[in-house]
């Protein structure tokens, strides 16, 4: 566990549970402490979860939120509350804290191999595949050479079996 701090110098859970998050958090945990208890949460909310006998001691009365007399239609909620409790998405999406918890600052070493790994892989096969690509160039150079070789050639040969030809008809015309 020393890997993720010391965090064990209380023995209360919650403090350090509070102690690991606002480490995460970093600069941006004041975002998220206002110091307040909501009400009906805090040791003085009448309620003792012991499982004590006094049943007058554990009657709490609704929130005033949810009394018949307050209710309203939600088009009409009025929403400055929530949002002056709690920061809005554009600022937690900037936040470093959002940044921290989204990229780990190293990579496993595992994961480190692995990408190398696969770097050197693809390095390998992109050389291969040029290797490859020039090979099927230099060939089909060679090809193309040697078919207008023996094209020039055939030509050629053509052309002198045609002046042959017409010098020995010519020849025959005349002889006549």
């Amino acid at each position: 566990m020393s890997d993720f701090g010391d965090f064990n110098s209380s023995n209360d859970p919650t403090a350090d549970f509070l102690a690991r998050e606002r480490a995460a958090l970093g600069e941006d945990a004041d975002l998220f402490s206002s110091g307040e208890v909501p009400s009906g949460l805090g040791a003085d909310a009448g309620i003792d979860l012991m499982g004590s006998s006094d049943i007058t001691s554990s009657v709490v009365s609704p929130p005033p939120a949810l009394s018949a007399q307050n209710v309203t239609s939600p088009g009409a909620a009025d929403y400055s509350a929530f949002e002056s409790d709690f920061p809005k998405a554009e600022e937690l999406e900037n936040s470093q804290a959002f940044h921290k918890a989204m990229l780990p600052d190293e990579e496993p070493e595992v994961v480190r191999q692995w990408r190398e790994k696969q770097r050197e892989l693809i390095a390998k096969r992109d050389e291969e595949a040029e290797n490859k690509k020039q090979e099927t160039i230099q060939r089909a150079r060679e090809e193309i050479d040697k078919f207008y070789e023996d094209y020039n050639e055939k030509k050629q040969r053509t052309i002198e079996d045609n002046r042959y030809g017409l010098l020995l008809w010519c020849k025959q015309q005349h002889w006549r």
